[in-house]
């Protein structure tokens, strides 16, 4: 984190080494990004709003799983070291994001597109919420649609018979379902739907936690409970991200750009998808080996019947990042390149292996497809196949 503060101003690119290691150059560039993105999305920070189901023994998967992108879990002020963590980190996270933007580095941190309106000063609207936590969102939306709908039997013009009986017969509908306020058990408190927080609860006013929910003050429930995981409960990490941004360059110079142009520059395309006749045509073959050769043609063949998680991995490998710039695979500069790797008689034994920096990839002329296959799977899922 230091090295990326005392840098966060400098415009030139940023290039980083590792210690103890003597590669340098793009590739461990990148993956000095993919490392840091990485542990940003850790369960154990608990910094993000995390849908991953828990295991057998009541913890949560390493990473956060979230299919609608990052968004902050909400933080009383109460939990102050909490807090105090979370803030620093949020900042961390501005000048990464800055800094990958500026020197136009692609890298896996899938801020939701509800955090970037966050970050940006646009509103936040609760059914935008469903992406994020579908399950709370739509529980929320529900008891804001009986609300509306017991102000206008309220407001109707029948008589107060009339009204009582269709008051009674008012239900919260949460799909199939169909609840009286009273049947959901709620006191004026947040529940956190993940154990892993430093916290189990929050009075959403003073002495909540004895104050019952009704039909009465369900509206003042609802109103708080989007506040808090919205707005107050995200403030302290919004600025700090925006803070940590901002040393870099002016987050505000994004406002022209859609949110999803952002993600795009940020994010570049996490789920890539290519055609066997597309990575032939953007991808080189040299030392040893033309576009013609079975090797190549094996190769791309092997590429084009990955699944999407085999892809991201592949892209790792090869690349030091698991997505590709906006574009796709035409777009990733320098051009991927395949070269002979060994003309070692024991050519089954070898594994492939790869320079990160410039995108080749040292392949061995195997004796047969599948073998390569197996050999390729395994440095994909191994470190120290690759080269500088």
């Amino acid at each position: 984190m230091a090295a990326l503060k005392a840098h966060a101003d400098r415009k030139a690119m940023l290039e980083a080494v590792f210690d103890g290691e003597s590669g340098t150059g793009l590739g461990v560039t990148m993956e000095f990004y993919s490392l840091c993105a990485a542990e940003l999305q850790k369960s154990s920070l608990a910094l993000w709003v995390n849908r991953a189901n828990e295991n057998e023994e009541g913890s949560l998967s390493e990473f956060t799983v979230n299919s609608g992108g990052l968004f902050p879990v909400p933080i009383p002020a109460s939990a102050k070291e909490y807090l105090s963590a979370a803030e620093v980190l949020f900042s961390f996270a501005g000048r990464l994001a800055a800094k990958a933007i500026q020197d136009e580095r692609v890298v896996d941190l899938p801020l939701s597109e509800l955090f970037w309106k966050a970050v940006l000063g646009k509103p936040l609207r609760l059914d935008d919420y469903l992406l994020i936590d579908k399950r709370a969102a739509e529980a929320l939306l529900a008891m804001e649609d009986f609300v509306k709908k017991r102000k206008a039997i309220l407001a109707s013009d029948a008589n107060e018979s009339e009204k009582l009986d269709a008051l009674s017969k008012l239900c919260i509908v949460m799909g199939k379902d169909s609840f009286q306020v009273e049947d959901l058990y709620l006191s004026m408190q947040y529940l956190p739907p993940a154990h892993n927080l430093p916290y189990d609860s929050v009075d959403l006013v003073p002495n909540g936690s004895h104050i019952e929910v009704n039909a009465e003050n369900l509206e003042e429930f609802v109103c708080l409970s989007t506040e808090f995981i919205m707005k107050s409960g995200i403030q302290v990490q919004v600025d700090a991200f925006v803070a940590g941004f901002n040393e870099v360059f002016p987050i505000s110079t994004l406002r022209i750009l859609s949110v999803s142009e952002i993600r795009m520059m940020l994010n570049g395309d996490r789920y890539p998808k290519w055609t066997f006749d597309e990575l032939l045509e953007n991808i080189d073959a040299k030392n040893g080996y033309t576009k013609g050769s079975d090797h190549v043609l094996w190769f791309l063949g092997i590429l084009a019947e990955f699944s999407p998680d085999e892809r991201k991995k592949f892209l790792r490998f090869a690349t030091g990042c698991d997505s590709l710039p906006a574009g796709g695979i035409s777009s990733l500069t320098p051009r991927m390149t395949i070269v002979m790797k060994t003309d070692d008689p024991d050519v089954d034994m070898h594994f492939p292996s790869v320079n990160c920096c410039f995108h080749f990839i040292k392949l061995p002329a195997y004796s047969s497809q599948e073998i390569m296959k197996q050999r390729l799977l395994t440095a994909m899922e191994t470190t120290g196949f690759y080269f500088n």
